[in-house]
């Protein structure tokens, strides 16, 4: 019997490479003012719309298990679709943090959380700026995404959807009308229905303001009112407000226009200002945006 030598066996083994992962801290995603208004967080917004010049900011962690230097863009897209392939908006700069994705609840295949590896990981900062109407209006989905050197995409599990410069109006419906007034008489007008009117399904939350400016006759008459050809809005703010005085059967405080709104469970009636019918006092407008009053100043909307 001849012995007989096998050949070698060969061994191939290959790399496979791996799309990188992407998890948001959710501490770190931030919605900001514009420049205009000192870039102050926009605690107040509730709704997903957003104007020229408002920001979104996300710190995003990425891992790519072919190593750190492996990931070649980060950057924050929108786009009609969810998940990857949406328009790249701006690039994402990386940061020096080295917190633990485990800390934001991050597993990976086994019970422990996973702790930050610089050889693999990298934290990254996504500011995305709301650009004019002309070239970002209606509504996108929003979110992060990761290219390493061979294009395998990882997306960000958070995909936002925003609705960026919505149009914003207010439909007014009806008149201010007094009808036949005596002197000294106490007058309720008709009632103004106003609503919101901005585009349907921003959601856009719009806070009403108040504000006026004195009556003047608009037809030569020979008004007096009470002594000359003008009706003050206010009385300079001096109190009793809208809580008229009589004296002698006419009226010697108080000012000459006030209103009552309602708006749901809320109304005039508990404004700081409100009298006992629940009518508050119109302040006069004087450009500066301080001094006009919140229609219903006891809001949710304006007090977060």
């Amino acid at each position: 019997m001849t012995p007989a030598v096998g050949s070698g066996v060969g061994i191939i083994i290959y790399t496979r490479d791996e799309a990188p992962r992407i998890w948001m801290d959710p501490n770190k995603r931030i919605v900001y003012h514009n420049n205009a208004d000192d870039h102050d967080v926009l605690i107040e917004r509730t709704q997903n719309y957003a104007f020229e010049g408002e920001q979104v900011w996300w710190d995003v962690l990425v891992y790519d298990k072919n190593g750190e230097e492996n990931i070649k863009n980060v950057h924050a897209t929108i786009g009609p679709e969810q998940g990857p392939g949406n328009i790249e908006e701006v690039e994402c700069v990386g940061n020096e943090r080295t917190t633990d994705p485990g800390k934001l609840g991050v597993y990976i295949g086994d019970p422990y959380p996973l702790t930050f590896d610089p050889d693999t990981m990298r934290w990254y900062t996504c500011k995305f700026t709301v650009e004019p109407q002309e070239s970002m209006y209606g509504e996108y989905y929003v979110t992060v995404e990761a290219v390493d050197k061979t294009d395998l995409v990882g997306t960000m599990d958070e995909n936002e959807y925003w609705f960026l410069n919505p149009n914003i109006a207010i439909d007014i419906r009806g008149a201010i009308d007094f009808g036949d007034i005596s002197p000294g008489e106490r007058k309720y007008s008709s009632t103004l229905v106003i609503t919101n009117a901005a585009d349907e399904g921003s959601a856009v939350v719009l806070q009403m303001f108040i504000s006026g400016t004195d009556f003047y006759d608009p037809n030569p008459s020979g008004a007096r009112c009470p002594d000359s050809n003008v009706l003050a809005l206010n009385n300079g703010n001096d109190k009793p407000g809208c809580q008229a005085v009589f004296k002698d059967g006419k009226k010697v405080a108080g000012d000459n226009f006030c209103y009552f709104a309602t708006r749901g469970a809320y109304s005039t009636n508990t404004n700081a200002g409100a009298d006992a019918e629940g009518y508050d006092d119109i302040p006069y407008e004087t450009g500066d945006p301080d001094n006009r009053a919140p229609i219903i100043d006891t809001n949710p909307f304006l007090n977060q």
